[in-house]
């Protein structure tokens, strides 16, 4: 015979709340291990959706942040994002009011 289980409310919501418990716990965990990774100026200039022009400009003005290694320059998407809605370029795209565009924080 098969056995019929019947859960009151409060156990369903007991329930939920230990399966989001255990699911956050588990994002949090690959939150923090997240490595961050550098990505060229191709790259970058695709995520932050403006030209490589535009991006050697930035660079040369020191109004976003890189590294060079060897011969190759490399940006860590999240600051150089971070560096352009604190401070976007002038030939950057604006909004229907004028002000400067969200960029999004795109993770590589």
């Amino acid at each position: 015979m098969s056995e019929i289980l019947i859960m009151k409310r409060a156990d369903i919501e007991d329930l939920a709340r230990s399966i989001a418990d255990v699911v956050a716990m588990r994002l949090e965990s690959l939150l923090e291990t997240r490595q961050r990774r550098l990505v060229d100026r191709i790259a970058m200039a695709r995520m932050a959706n403006i030209g490589t022009a535009t991006l050697d400009r930035l660079v040369t003005s020191k109004r976003i942040p890189s590294v060079l290694i060897n011969r190759r320059r490399l940006f860590d998407s999240d600051a150089v994002i971070m560096a352009l809605n604190a401070n976007p370029p002038s030939d950057a795209p604006v909004s229907a009011s004028g002000g400067p565009l969200d960029l999004p924080n795109v993770a590589p």
